[in-house]
């Protein structure tokens, strides 16, 4: 499920280990932001490959790039030479 996610969106999430509550068993968690448009592409693929999870959708204000070890610093614009 995962690399499916990563290949067709082109970004990371992120894996959670946890325990149903009821049924007491071991459940994997994968937290992804999408944008808009890709919710019903992003709920096509995980109903494809596992037609019994669970999927809930929040709304997201903000997504800030904090944290982000493996992720390249942005390089600066180069500042254009004034004309003489």
């Amino acid at each position: 499920m995962c690399r499916a996610i990563s290949e067709t969106f082109e970004h990371g999430m992120t894996i959670v280990d946890a325990k149903g509550f009821y049924s007491n068993s071991p459940r994997t968690l994968i937290y992804v932001v999408v944008n808009r448009f890709q919710i019903i592409p992003m709920k096509d693929l995980v109903h494809r490959i596992d037609p019994t999870a669970y999927i809930t959708i929040h709304e997201v204000a903000d997504v800030f790039q904090m944290n982000q070890d493996s992720a390249p610093a942005p390089k600066p614009e180069p500042t254009p030479e004034p004309e003489p």
